[in-house]
């Protein structure tokens, strides 16, 4: 039974064993194809395997990402939990006006602001440099948690 590529909107979204399907262009699967949806272009009418090194790249994008998605998260989600922890703040504007009103965890909090993006803008240029296995194998709740704990330390110890 031979298998085929239903294309849609000129992406490859699923396969078939009909040569024929209302409402998508049906192609066969290009020979030594591995199931991969993921490994086929459909460009100019044809559909191709990618190359293993553009493929490798697209994985790499595509996890590169995510992991700054989930770093910008882990991010906010850092400085909410200390701003939570040192006085119960839900927002920035209670923070800079608390601030302004000259308590002392409200500044910290603003000082923690700004160093920890610093950090994370740091973070993410390394996220950008690393190969798809580094990526794979990067957690970044242990990464942020513990950058950003250090980052503290520095600002509790006088530093910025």
């Amino acid at each position: 039974m031979n298998t085929f590529i239903l294309i849609e909107n000129g992406k490859p979204v699923g396969t078939t064993t009909f040569e024929n399907l209302e409402g998508y262009k049906v192609l066969p699967a290009p020979e030594g194809w591995d199931g991969n949806l993921e490994r086929l272009k459909y460009e100019n009418g044809q559909l191709t395997l990618i190359p293993e090194e553009e493929y490798i790249e697209l994985k790499r994008q595509k996890l590169l990402k995510e992991r700054i998605e989930q770093l910008n998260q882990a991010t906010d989600d850092y400085f909410y939990a200390e701003a939570a922890e040192r006085g119960d703040y839900k927002n920035m504007g209670e923070i800079v006006y608390d601030a302004q009103q000259g308590d002392e965890d409200a500044k910290f909090l603003l000082k923690l602001y700004d160093a920890i993006w610093e950090k994370e803008e740091e973070l993410e240029e390394q996220l950008t440099n690393m190969s798809l296995s580094e990526l794979e194998q990067l957690n970044i709740q242990e990464l942020t948690t513990s950058t950003y704990d250090q980052v503290k330390e520095n600002l509790l110890n006088g530093g910025e």
